[in-house]
């Protein structure tokens, strides 16, 4: 299975770039899916936008079609202990990440997703059992 990111989500949302071919490629060789950390990501930047309550609604709606096409993992017991043991690895090791990419990635790993997708590669790349690919 692949984990979309919310950079890519994002950029898939506004178009940007080859990001619709690549998750056609990508939705031929596996299964997408995305968290619910994810989701918040994307509707919280929304809400925080400067856009009028109409195109909040508009663009909300649109995230919600996008998510409906893939299953959204949420936060369970195991993949939040999964998270904390990659910040706890990564802090031993002098290196920082941060607590929203750690949450994404300890439900990737423990749902089983062999690669996240991401414009932020430098974010997931100290993670330990998962694929990171840009875009």
């Amino acid at each position: 299975m692949i984990c979309l990111d919310s950079t890519f989500l994002i950029d898939f949302l506004r178009d940007v770039g080859e990001t619709r071919a690549v998750a056609e490629g990508l939705e031929s060789k596996s299964k997408l899916t995305t968290t619910e950390i994810n989701a918040f990501e994307i509707a919280s930047g929304i809400e925080q936008s400067d856009l009028s309550a109409e195109k909040k609604e508009e663009k909300m709606e649109q995230a919600e079609v996008l998510f409906n096409r893939m299953e959204l993992f949420s936060l369970d017991h195991e993949a939040a202990l999964k998270a904390a043991e990659i910040i706890g690895e990564l802090k031993r090791k002098g290196r920082k990440v941060d607590t929203l990419d750690a949450l994404v990635a300890g439900i990737a790993i423990t749902n089983g997703c062999e690669i996240i997708v991401t414009r932020n590669e430098k974010h997931f790349e100290p993670i330990e059992g998962v694929e990171v690919r840009g875009y």
